[in-house]
């Protein structure tokens, strides 16, 4: 085996040269999108990059890669200083091999740039660029790749990394970002006249001595080429520029061999010698394939057809492996069958125990609720008695007779106006009701407090519900109050816990709020509906703003924050105002 054959086996360069082919597609030779190709796959055209692949990663064909590797791994040979770049990338192929070619050789301190607008190129500016005049290159749709596209491409070949560059706008805002750089290869690949000279005047004079410039569209498009020239001419350029493929072309920065500056790199460096057998037997070998293009030919259906195979087996085992899964899945599927059941089982059980507590608690509570009915029931007695012994409360008890009166008026009332028994039977329900919680508010006082305290409380909760003690000012008070039917017990009962309470004074509420005296509605009927709610205060020893902005459930249950205070917060010995505390 020669050393031409070892160089050609070396993983590398078989790695490499795979990379190519995919890069093309030449392997599955995928149809074209442009306009001029019909629709139909053609090698030779694929090869000298007169197409437009429709899946193919770079439409620069097969000549135009294979010496942009050689140019890469000359620069590597050479030692030449500098990052890679090119100037229009569309799918990004061509970036994604000089980025393998510095993998495969372990190079990490070169990056790779990829600058272009990533929608497209740009209309014509005739006004600045005249030789673009009439340039149609901005309507095709198919030169319109998306950056994400791009990187989706580089990842595909496990090449997405932070070597990789992406410099995303057309080239007038964005190449002064890289001019502070050192290049080694240039690559041009902008079509238009504008986007070439652009490149050239901020690019090229960072361009290491003896790098390469390589020119993508300069046999195929006049602008381009124009470009080219007019930079060389116009700086005086001693180069020589060589023909790839009919299409691109290259050339050299002038330069010698003592003006190279050291570049570390880990590959180990080959003979110019040896690189021209390179080129000299990948020219002999294409002159081969160009020779016998039967045999290319059946060598790629051999190749289809062992993908094809390879892609049956693969088929077979993913079957055979969705086979497995699919038992796999069903003896789980069994299993959690079989563990919700058994959960299922547990919790009926559980809730069965659970619900059998609650028949329990509930009887409990109606037992509970029986002996309250009947200690309230004693209680109602014994206030009775109390109420007959004592001759003093007999003034103030008159009140409350009153205000029963007006209770019984009221149900007189409801029972003409309704005829049915069942309707009678609840508003008496609801009035036997108004009247346990009567009982149990002046019975819960009276554990606290004197009688004589408790009567003179009584009435003066009764004379806070209206202007004065007549019987009809009261009835008509508390008719305001007690209706609607449904709410008239809790009303009653929030009135009566707030005329008690000592913190209201309605002489201070009407000072302090002028417009409840406008109106027709008593003071504590006013703080009761609205106030409270409104945060106004019912007497300098209580604040309603502050006792709800201090407990979050009072402003939850949306509740009368006095009247909350004394059925539930006096009891938990909750503030109510900053210097107050009612716990005694």
């Amino acid at each position: 085996m020669s050393d031409g054959d070892v160089m050609e086996e070396n993983p590398s360069h078989l790695y490499l040269d795979l990379l190519v082919k995919i890069l093309a597609n030449t392997i599955y030779g995928d149809a074209p999108v442009d306009q001029w190709s019909g629709g139909h796959y053609d090698s030779e055209k694929r090869r000298l990059g007169h197409d437009w692949p429709g899946v193919a990663h770079t439409m620069i064909g097969l000549e135009r890669l294979r010496h942009l590797r050689g140019l890469c791994e000359r620069i590597l040979d050479e030692q030449i200083p500098g990052d890679f770049i090119e100037t229009g990338v569309w799918r990004g192929g061509a970036c994604i091999l000089m980025r393998a070619v510095l993998k495969a050789y372990g190079i990490e301190d070169r990056d790779v740039i990829l600058a272009d607008s990533f929608q497209g190129l740009p209309p014509p500016d005739p006004a600045h660029y005249p030789r673009d005049e009439g340039d149609q290159h901005h309507t095709f749709h198919q030169l319109a790749v998306s950056v994400e596209q791009v990187r989706e491409n580089f990842r595909r070949y496990d090449l997405l990394d932070e070597k990789c560059i992406f410099l995303e706008g057309f080239f007038k805002d964005t190449l002064h970002r890289v001019a502070d750089r050192t290049f080694a290869l240039l690559r041009l690949d902008g079509d238009m006249y504008e986007s070439t000279i652009q490149v050239l005047s901020t690019l090229y004079p960072r361009l290491s001595p003896l790098g390469f410039v390589v020119v993508d569209d300069y046999g195929n498009i006049e602008a381009c080429r124009a470009a080219v020239h007019d930079y060389i001419d116009q700086n005086k350029l001693n180069v020589t520029i060589q023909p790839i493929d009919g299409c691109g072309v290259w050339w050299r920065k002038e330069g010698d061999k003592s003006s190279r500056a050291v570049h570390a790199s880990p590959r180990r460096s080959r003979s110019e010698d040896q690189y021209a057998m390179y080129v000299l037997r990948s020219s002999l070998a294409q002159a081969r394939q160009d020779l016998s293009s039967a045999q290319q030919r059946h060598g790629i259906l051999v190749d289809e057809l062992a993908g094809v195979r390879a892609q049956q087996q693969s088929i077979s085992a993913a079957l055979q492996a969705s086979q497995q899964e699919k038992e796999q899945l069903q003896k789980a599927s069994q299993q959690e069958r079989e563990q919700l059941q058994k959960a299922s089982q547990q919790e009926r059980e559980q809730l069965q125990k659970d619900l059998q507590s609650e028949r329990e608690l509930s009887q409990q509570l109606r037992n509970e609720f029986s002996r309250e009915v009947k200690s309230a029931e004693a209680l109602l007695a014994r206030y009775a008695a109390l109420e007959q012994r004592t001759a003093a409360l007999d003034a103030r008890a008159q009140i409350l007779d009153r205000t029963l009166r007006v209770v019984f008026v009221k149900r007189n009332d409801l029972h003409s106006r309704f005829k049915s028994l069942r309707d009678r039977f609840v508003e008496a329900d609801v009035l036997h009701q108004f009247a346990e919680e009567t009982y149990a508010v002046v019975n819960s006082m009276s554990r606290t407090a004197p009688v004589g305290e408790v009567v003179s409380m009584w009435r003066d909760a009764l004379g806070l519900l209206g202007p004065g003690s007549e019987g009809g000012a009261v009835g008509n008070t508390l008719r305001s109050v007690l209706s609607p039917r449904t709410r008239g017990v809790r009303l009653g009962r929030e009135v009566l816990s707030i005329a008690v309470s000592g913190l209201f004074s309605p002489r201070w509420y009407l000072e302090r709020n002028p417009d409840v005296t406008k109106s027709d509605i008593p003071a504590i009927v006013h703080y009761l509906r609205h106030g409270g709610f409104e945060k106004r205060d019912p007497s300098p020893l209580f604040s309603s703003e502050l006792y709800m902005q201090r407990y979050r459930d009072v402003r939850e249950a949306n509740v009368n924050p006095l009247v909350h205070y004394m059925l539930h917060g006096l009891a938990e010995q909750r503030k109510i105002a900053p210097s107050v505390d009612r716990r005694t």
